[in-house]
């Protein structure tokens, strides 16, 4: 009788790979006992989180549009101020060449 041959050395031309990818399939393929659900809990958890996130940003947008509207109001008024003081002046500069000027020709008119 002839006997088998098997051939026990490796080829190494091309690694054997087969082993892994059969194990990452079976990894993929199904999860593990009591990992394919969520609890309740923690799903509970996470919406209430999400929630304040979104309560906290909210709130944050609304503290920055009054903080940017208070700003322009205050630029509103300081800019009316500003002209004010402006108009004062000019009007203060106006009636004192006008009065200078009357008395100029009141000290002329009496050297005349």
């Amino acid at each position: 009788m002839a006997e088998p041959t098997t051939d026990s050395a490796p080829d190494s031309a091309e690694p054997d790979e087969a082993p892994f990818a059969q194990a990452e399939q079976a990894d993929t393929a199904r999860p593990a006992q009591g990992e394919g659900t969520l609890n309740t809990q923690i799903t509970d958890a996470l919406a209430a989180a999400n929630a304040a996130a979104r309560d906290t940003t909210t709130a944050a947008l609304a503290q920055v549009i009054a903080q940017a509207a208070g700003l322009a109001l205050l630029n509103a008024v300081n800019a009316q101020q500003n002209a004010y003081v402006a108009a004062n002046a000019t009007v203060l500069a106006t009636v004192n060449r006008i009065l200078g000027a009357g008395a100029l020709r009141a000290e002329k008119g009496a050297d005349v």
